[in-house]
C-alpha cells in the first residue's frame, strides 16, 4: 500500500526567544498543523478566517448549504446568512455556533481513510510487561523534523510509529475536530516524548504513515 506523505511546505519553526514553555507549546502547535495536513490533503491555512470564509469552506465540503447547515447543527437561514457574510457565528449563552462552525469544518475536511491509516500507524508489539513495544512493520508513523537531542540539533525522520503501542493515534482525529490542531498536536507530542525523552522539536517538514 502507498505511503501517505503530508509534506509541510516551509518548515515550522521556532524563533530563538523562546523558553522551554514556549518551545512546548509551539512544538504541539506544529505537529498539530502536520496532523491536520494529514488528515486532510489541504493546507492548513484554508478555509481559516471569519465566519464566511469558514461558511463557505465547509459548503464546499459538503456539498449544499443544506448540507452544511445540517453538518454544524444550525438551521438552513442561519447557514445561508453565514456564507452571505450577513452573520457572524458567536458563541452564546443561548448555543455555541461559533464552536460548532469550527468543529463541522474540520470533520468536512477530514478524509476518513486518511484517519484510519494515522490510527493505525502506531505499529508496534509489546514484548514484557513493562510497557516496551518492540518494532514491526506495515505503514508505520514517521515524522520529518529538526529536533533537538541534549545538544544535537539537526533534521532527521523520527521512525516513532514502529515503537509505539496500538491505539495510541486513535483518539487524535476525534481530537482534532472537537478541540482542534493543537489539541491534536499535544498527543502526538507526547507520543513523541516518550519515544524519546527531553527531545524538542524545532520544526516541523513532514508527516508520513
Amino acid at each position: 500500500m502507498r505511503r501517505i506523505t503530508a509534506k509541510i511546505g516551509k518548515a515550522i519553526g521556532l524563533g530563538p526567544d523562546f523558553g522551554l514553555l514556549g518551545r512546548v507549546e509551539q512544538g504541539a502547535r506544529m505537529l498539530g498543523r502536520a496532523v491536520e495536513k494529514a488528515l486532510t490533503g489541504r493546507s492548513p491555512t484554508t478555509g481559516l478566517g471569519n465566519t464566511q470564509a469558514k461558511a463557505v469552506d465547509l459548503v464546499a465540503s459538503t456539498g449544499s448549504t443544506k448540507a452544511a447547515a445540517q453538518a454544524a447543527g444550525v438551521s438552513h437561514r442561519t447557514m445561508q446568512k453565514w456564507v452571505k457574510g450577513t452573520q457572524e457565528a458567536k458563541n452564546t449563552a443561548r448555543g455555541r455556533n461559533a464552536d460548532k462552525l469550527d468543529q463541522a469544518q474540520r470533520e468536512a475536511r477530514v478524509k476518513p481513510a486518511r484517519a484510519d491509516r494515522l490510527a493505525k500507524s502506531a505499529t508496534g508489539s509489546a514484548i514484557d510487561g513493562g510497557g516496551r513495544y518492540a518494532a514491526t512493520g506495515g505503514s508505520a508513523l514517521r515524522i520529518k523534523a529538526t529536533v533537538t537531542v541534549s545538544s544535537d540539533t539537526r533534521s532527521r525522520w523520527i521512525d516513532i510509529g514502529p515503537w509505539i503501542a496500538p491505539g495510541s493515534l486513535d483518539s487524535v482525529k476525534d481530537t482534532f475536530v472537537t478541540d482542534g490542531p493543537d489539541a491534536a498536536g499535544e498527543i502526538l507530542q507526547g507520543v513523541v516524548q516518550r519515544y524519546v525523552q527531553d527531545m524538542n522539536v524545532v520544526s516541523v517538514e513532514a508527516i508520513e504513515f
